[in-house]
């Protein structure tokens, strides 16, 4: 009996076991507060996933494999993400989820690529670009075309209106967008609509982007009529927002997943209707640009989405890791992308069947009214987290990587000491530069200086290569420095070594100027070819960037330029935040050594400052430069938070004191502290020049009465006091 009874409760045990070895073996989804969206949630249960909300103990979400946000301010989260974490949105995106950013990256685009460019509506930023509109307007300041304004950081329709007058638009006091309203607008049975349009970022270095086969098609509620001062506020009739047409008593609801009736229908369903209307090839070529505005759109802020994620992120994109199966069996995975996002793109056609892009929305509702929203939005959001490459061993997998690297870099930091000491010992003799060298590349350079002096590095060539484009020079005579050259005691203390850049991932990754596409071009990776197998192959996406089938000849090419010169534009803007004043003049932007115009007998007209002429006579000529080349290395960190603060309006007094008081605290939330004593600093300031405005009273006259003592009379005496109250003279 006993026996019986210890067999039983050896299986339970066995069963129990096993259950919490699955329970713990799934991949944690963190649907905390600011996972809004029950078919967010469903989806992540359907594939398996464990679900973690707010009643979850607080080591259950901190290591969530995968984190869903659907409420703003979203960089908030990217301070707390875990290396081992995923999160559905990329830093630097609300660069065209902001409608002035959007249109200021779009409108730097088109100055290069007119023609291609060309997809969006005229739009002005308010208040930046009132003196633009103002000449827009005609003598009874009125404009020329109706504008429709929206509020920058808007959502659901809220403070959108139309209109003609000027006056109207000064008056507003917030940043707005003011974009040309599309008068020819395609109708549906007499009706304006607009396309929702799902796309899906997967990763952006390299950038892929996905369309997803369907959406939705939202239309107005009343019939339309050109705008003019009867009916410009009718909303319903102009406006094709969802949470605007539903109040009304004409809104239809889609009662099946069809999408073939009501106020809201598919995508699938407008193909076709437009295939029977316009014909299949216009339908299908109007398609194909709907996707070429969305790549063309990313395209513009590919850099700064690049730039911002190896800030946060560093570059683990393609790193391979090695993950214990449950047998115990040991296998490599490259882990992809930390980041991922579904952004809502809002399309209008016009009567021609071309497609505007209206706005981006990286926080695109997903709430399931109808049997329509509940099949389209679960499938792209169940296919979309299907491609996360994340596993539930990876904490485990990098709390052990962790370790071992530790372990190795202590291991080794005793003999790489003792070799770069009798290196320099050994080699004291030839301690003088061959400029016979100077012709080799750059690789060839490092690797002839590695073998002779640093052996152990030489595995380290490639990845220093690719980190240092675009500073092979300093590079070079840093390691001439360190291993050849002989520095002075005080040299040595003040010079940064070849290893301290290599460790500075924060400056070096962010500031990496490897171009974003050489390695899109590569469609063998093995992430890469999940993705297309799960979303094109077996989903209801297509890949789009890049380009694949016949449009790879035609259009990656483009993108490629496209994709280049929004980068160079971005380093551009880095190097005027980072860079010295003096090397952004013109004297020293061009490639050559020598500054121009440095002839003192000839006047100069391109001079930026005053401190650079001398008066010879009567005659201003221009000084004449004592010029020294300077090789350039890369910005330091301090220059690349300044530049950051900097883009975010803080000043460099608020962030040293924080960083003297927090200094283990992220960026992120130095910078909240920041603002927060600078508004202190404010308000004290203010406080200060109130009381002292109070004080400033002239000194007061006292003259007291005479008075007799008995014997004589004495004459009163006179005093002069300043405000506190101080003797200033007696009289």
């Amino acid at each position: 009996m006993g026996e019986e009874i210890d067999e039983e409760h050896a299986l339970e045990t066995k069963a129990s076991t096993e259950y919490k070895s699955k329970r713990r073996r799934k991949i944690h989804f963190f649907a905390g507060p600011a996972c809004r969206y029950n078919v967010v949630k469903s989806a992540a249960h359907s594939l398996g996933w464990r679900l973690i909300n707010e009643e979850s103990t607080l080591k259950e979400q901190q290591s969530s494999n995968v984190i869903w946000v659907d409420t703003s301010p979203v960089h908030q989260y990217f301070a707390y993400i875990k290396p081992w974490q995923r999160i559905n949105h990329f830093p630097g995106m609300v660069n065209i989820a902001r409608k002035s950013r959007l249109a200021e990256n779009l409108e730097m685009m088109k100055k290069q690529f007119d023609q291609e460019y060309n997809f969006f509506p005229r739009t002005f930023v308010i208040p930046r670009d009132l003196g633009i509109i103002q000449d827009f307007c005609n003598s009874s300041r009125k404009s020329k075309k109706i504008l429709i304004l929206k509020p920058d950081g808007g959502a659901q329709g809220k403070g959108i209106f139309l209109t003609r007058n000027y006056e109207d638009i000064r008056s507003l006091k917030s940043t707005h967008v003011a974009q040309e309203y599309i008068a020819n607008p395609l109708l549906i049975e007499g009706k304006k609509f607009d396309l929702r349009i799902y796309v899906l970022v997967t990763s952006c270095d390299p950038l892929r982007i996905y369309l997803f086969n369907d959406g939705l098609v939202r239309l107005c509620t009343e019939d339309f009529v050109k705008p003019n001062n009867m009916n410009m506020d009718d909303k319903c009739m102009h406006l094709t927002n969802f949470s605007i047409n539903r109040t009304s008593e004409q809104y239809e609801d889609c009662e099946n997943d069809d999408g073939d009736t009501g106020s809201k229908r598919s995508v699938k369903w407008l193909m076709e209707w437009l295939s029977k209307e316009y014909g299949g090839a216009a339908t299908d070529a109007m398609w194909t640009e709907i996707g070429d505005i969305c790549v063309k759109t990313i395209l513009s802020i590919a850099p700064i989405l690049q730039r911002e994620y190896r800030g946060i992120f560093g570059q683990d994109e393609n790193r391979e890791v090695n993950e214990t199966s449950a047998s115990g069996k040991q296998n490599k995975r490259i882990m992809g992308s930390r980041c991922f996002e579904v952004l809502g793109i809002d399309i209008m056609i016009d009567s021609d069947l071309k497609p505007h892009m209206i706005e981006v929305n990286h926080l695109p509702s997903f709430a399931t009214g109808s049997p329509l929203d509940e099949s389209i939005k679960s499938r792209v959001i169940q296919q979309a987290l299907s491609v996360i490459s994340c596993s539930s061993s990876d904490q485990r997998n990098y709390e052990a990587m962790e370790k071992k690297r530790m372990m190795e870099r202590n291991s080794m930091l005793g003999p790489i000491h003792q070799s770069q000491q009798s290196d320099e010992q050994d080699d004291s003799s030839n301690r003088k530069r061959n400029d016979v060298v100077q012709h080799k590349t750059f690789k060839e350079r490092v690797t002839e200086i590695y073998t002779m002096y640093a052996p152990d590095k030489l595995d380290k060539i490639d990845t220093w290569i690719e980190k240092y484009q675009g500073y092979e020079e300093w590079f070079i005579k840093k390691l001439e420095d360190k291993y050849i050259h002989s520095v002075s005691e005080d040299e040595e203390e003040n010079d940064d070594s070849e290893d301290d850049a290599a460790n500075n991932d924060g400056v070096m990754e962010s500031q990496s100027t490897k171009p974003l596409h050489l390695a899109a071009e590569n469609d063998s990776s093995e992430i890469a070819s999940r993705e297309y197998e799960i979303l094109v192959e077996k989903g209801d996406y297509q890949r789009i960037f890049p380009s694949c089938g016949e449009l790879k000849a035609t259009r990656q090419p483009l993108y490629l330029k496209m994709q280049q010169f929004a980068k160079e534009n971005d380093e551009r803007e880095q190097q005027r935040l980072t860079r010295p004043l003096w090397l952004q003049r013109k004297d020293y932007a061009d490639d050559d050594d020598t500054p121009k115009d440095t002839d003192p007998d000839q006047p100069c007209t391109n001079s930026s400052s005053r401190g650079d002429w001398l008066l010879h006579g009567n005659v201003h000529i221009k000084k004449q430069k004592v010029f020294s080349p300077k090789i350039i290395g890369p910005p330091s960190q301090k220059q690349v938070e300044a530049a950051e603060r900097l883009s975010k309006g803080f000043s460099v007094e608020d962030r040293d004191t924080v960083h003297k008081n927090s200094v283990n605290d992220s960026f992120i939330e130095r910078i909240f502290k920041a603002e927060e004593i600078g508004k202190q600093r404010r308000k004290c300031n203010e406080d200060k020049a109130f009381h002292k405005t109070q004080l400033q009273v002239n000194p007061i006259n006292l003259q007291f009465a005479p008075h007799f003592d008995g014997k004589m009379l004495h004459v009163g005496r006179r005093f002069y006091l300043d405000f506190a109250g101080r003797k200033l003279s007696t009289y």
